[in-house]
């Protein structure tokens, strides 16, 4: 694929590293390099080069990370673009060698119409490419193919628990003793909610697993800890944000009123995309650390 050269000086040290300075059309990145290992950085291909194989394999999957690209699939970035990640934003290398932040899909509207009449088994509509993201277990433009053997796709348990497919169209977290929720994100603080205390507004609930009983702590958005000690989270605006605490599990912020967080979540196995603004494949959303 062909790309257009930068015309003139690039502010980039690209060419002293055996790479090639590029412009895009995204505005908050005009110009970036092209590597010799098939890498991008908006910084120099020095950084990139002295970093080992599987620094850069661990970097590329983390869109937080600096410098290093991620290449997404079932992008906004059509079936003929490669979407690009450096820092935290998306840009897409386009059929015509264009790096824009979309590429102008070619879909027709027989596939458009897939959106149109509505997605199937809790799939998400993709408005750019008329067609249907779908959760983990379902394929199809519609998602009404049910997959049972992909229903554990990207369902991501905590604390040792294990993904067990139930029936052909569902699976669930089983969870090690002590532990419970739908990714058994809870530990168990005491055998019963009178011998416990739950902290920031956290509620005390009781479970029973067989023949035993835990209490658990149910937190507020923005605390987590076994008795909801820890608080991670406050609205800086109004607005979406990441769940550092639950990204994995497809789960994001939203603030009203620049105080209120209400906790929101995606469909089983797919993850908020903030630059899409929709639930979207994990492969192409890396989770902030905590």
């Amino acid at each position: 694929m062909i790309c257009p050269y930068i015309h003139g000086k690039c502010s980039l040290n690209c060419e002293n590293s055996g790479g090639r300075c590029l412009k895009t059309q995204i505005p908050t990145m005009p110009e970036i390099c092209v590597c010799s290992n098939d890498t991008y950085t908006n910084s120099t291909c020095t950084d990139v080069e002295n970093k080992n194989e599987h620094e850069i394999n661990m970097t590329s999957m983390n869109i937080h990370a600096r410098r290093l690209i991620a290449v997404c699939e079932h992008s906004f970035c059509g079936d003929d673009g490669i979407c690009i990640v450096i820092d935290s934003t998306f840009g897409c290398i386009c059929a015509d060698g264009n790096i824009a932040d979309r590429c102008i899909s070619n879909t027709n509207i027989g596939v458009a119409s897939y959106c149109a009449v509505g997605c199937l088994n809790d799939g998400v509509c993709n408005p750019i490419l008329g067609t249907c993201t779908c959760p983990s277990g379902f394929s199809g433009t519609r998602c009404e193919i049910a997959r049972s053997t992909d229903l554990c796709r990207d369902i991501a348990c905590r604390n040792g628990g294990v993904c067990n497919i139930i029936s052909p169209t569902y699976a669930t977290c089983w969870c090690l003793l002590g532990f419970h929720g739908d990714y058994c994100e809870r530990r168990s603080v005491a055998p019963r909610c009178a011998s416990s205390r739950c902290y920031n507004g956290g509620t005390c609930y009781e479970h029973s697993p067989a023949s035993s009983i835990f209490a658990y702590c149910l937190c507020k958005p923005g605390f987590t800890g076994s008795r909801c000690e820890t608080e991670y989270f406050r609205c800086p605006n109004n607005g979406y944000y990441a769940d550092a605490f639950g990204c994995a599990q497809g789960k994001y912020f939203e603030c009203v009123e620049k105080t209120i967080i209400v906790s929101r979540s995606c469909p089983r196995g797919l993850r908020y995309n903030f630059f899409l603004g929709r639930c979207d494949y994990a492969v192409n959303v890396a989770c902030p650390a905590l």
